[in-house]
């Protein structure tokens, strides 16, 4: 027989309870904000990713709770310096809203 093949990776997404709602990045200048947010059973996790080529100082990071929402872990909130490279930031909140409604928008300063 011609033309088959064989792979070493399941064909078929696994199976979970995760469910990305949105992506969303955030540029100012060299400086990039990725924000991602997922429904979990219990509620909902944020991960945000920032890349900088340089040091920053005066970085205040708010990423605002939809409102009522309940924080269960981590911080949603970054005041401080930060290196030159990535830096992750990870909370968990519940939230009985609507889910499309579960994302907020970053914000993002730092001094010069």
């Amino acid at each position: 027989m011609r033309g088959l093949t064989s792979v070493d990776f399941p064909l078929a997404p696994l199976g979970g309870d995760i469910a990305a709602l949105r992506r969303t990045t955030l540029t100012v200048g060299d400086v990039t904000l990725n924000k991602a947010v997922y429904a979990t059973e219990g509620g909902y996790v944020v991960i945000l990713t920032l890349n900088t080529p340089r040091a920053l100082d005066g970085v205040t990071l708010l990423d605002p709770l939809p409102e009522g929402a309940v924080l269960k872990e981590g911080g949603h909130t970054y005041s401080g310096s930060l290196a030159a490279g990535e830096r992750i930031f990870t909370y968990r909140f519940d939230w009985k809203g609507e889910p499309r409604a579960a994302t907020t928008d970053p914000v993002l300063s730092w001094r010069y």
